[in-house]
Parts: structure tokens; sequence; C-alpha cells
């Protein structure tokens, strides 16, 4: 899947409307981890997408 595939993906799930707090920051990590997992995405992909959602921090699953 493409860095834009995986952004449209998660839009559509986590909505830009829906407040930013750490249980959102975590499920959104957590589905990005997920299709990782799957090989459905590479690092790259995964850590633009880190950047673009703001997980920043090892508790979200982000590079810390």
């Amino acid at each position: 899947m493409t860095y834009e595939e995986m952004l449209r993906h998660l839009l559509e799930i986590y909505p830009p409307g829906d407040s930013r707090g750490d249980e959102l920051m975590t499920s959104i990590a957590a589905e990005i981890n997920a299709v990782e997992a799957r090989g459905g995405i590479t690092a790259e992909v995964r850590d633009r997408l880190y950047r673009y959602f703001g997980i920043t921090t090892s508790e979200h699953g982000g590079p810390g």
C-alpha cells in the first residue's frame, strides 16, 4: 500500500475532526503497526505516517 492509500484509509477510520488525544494516537499507531506487520506498508511509509499524525513518543508506538 502506498503512503497516499494508507493515509486515505486512516483518515476514513479516524476523521480529521476527531480529537487528537493519547488514546487516538495509540489507536492510529496500532493500526499503522498492524498493517506494517502484515507487510502492507514499508518502514518508510510508516515513518511518514507517524510524522503526518504527530506520533513521536514510544508510548504511542512511535519512534520515541
